[in-house]
């Protein structure tokens, strides 16, 4: 099992937590656990500074979204339903609610 957390994590189904921890088990099942805001130090848990999406999210339409200055509403936007990527978004102005120009998409599964 693979567990990750993030000073924030998205997806369609839960909105947006803080601290939430994504856990993957090993036939690629995906739960996410809401800690109510709280970071939880557990077993195997991989910390992300940023933002962990979990969810459908077309590269090149983020690449588009964040060239422009878009906020993190219009990229909330974007990401699918299905619960088939995990994605870490590495650099996130939380205090604007934009992503950076510098940021990159990492996949985590």
């Amino acid at each position: 099992m693979k567990r990750y957390s993030s000073n924030y994590v998205y997806s369609k189904k839960t909105g947006l937590l803080k601290y939430a921890i994504v856990e993957i088990s090993d036939d690629n099942q995906i739960r996410i656990i809401d800690t109510q805001g709280k970071f939880k130090e557990i077993h195997s848990l991989e910390f992300y500074s940023g933002l962990i999406i979990v969810g459908e999210l077309n590269k090149e339409e983020f690449i588009r979204m964040k060239d422009s200055n878009q906020s993190l509403d219009n990229l909330f936007s974007i990401v699918g339903e299905k619960q088939i990527d995990i994605l870490y978004i590495s650099s996130v102005d939380f205090k604007n609610q934009q992503v950076k120009k510098d940021s990159k998409i990492i996949s985590l599964i």
